[in-house]
């Protein structure tokens, strides 16, 4: 018995999922709905969430939901930036080359926030 039947190879072309691959891997998407909207802009074409989430899965993409932790401050570092960077700063104000915004220090709840550094959303896997 002979079967002509040809699976489903997917909307995408190969070129498409390396270039797709390659842009997830360089920027943060927050959500499967940037991700469509991306698709859409590049190769005109449309997926679902449902459809999106299942290739990303299939080329090796999972979600990895952020969550908030507490952001511990570095005093040496704070020291160090007062003592190496700040009076530049305000020199370059005080010349009109730069502004200097003042940003309030003083509510401990704004201390505890998402923190997106070394999490993605969608995250390759390691096989």
């Amino acid at each position: 018995m002979q079967t002509n039947h040809e699976g489903y190879s997917g909307k995408l072309d190969d070129d498409q999922i390396l270039q797709l691959t390659s842009e997830l891997q360089s920027k943060l998407y927050l959500t499967s709905d940037e991700i469509i909207d991306w698709v859409v802009v590049q190769f005109s074409i449309l997926f679902t969430k449902n459809g999106m989430v299942k290739l990303l899965h299939r080329i090796g993409f999972s979600y990895k939901k952020t969550k908030q932790v507490p952001f511990e401050a570095d005093i040496q570092r704070q020291q160090d930036f007062v003592k190496e960077e700040l009076n530049t700063i305000i020199e370059g104000a005080r010349q009109g080359k730069s502004k200097v915004y003042f940003m309030d220090a003083e509510h401990p709840h704004i201390i505890l926030g998402v923190h997106m550094d070394g999490y993605k959303e969608v995250k390759r896997r390691n096989y």
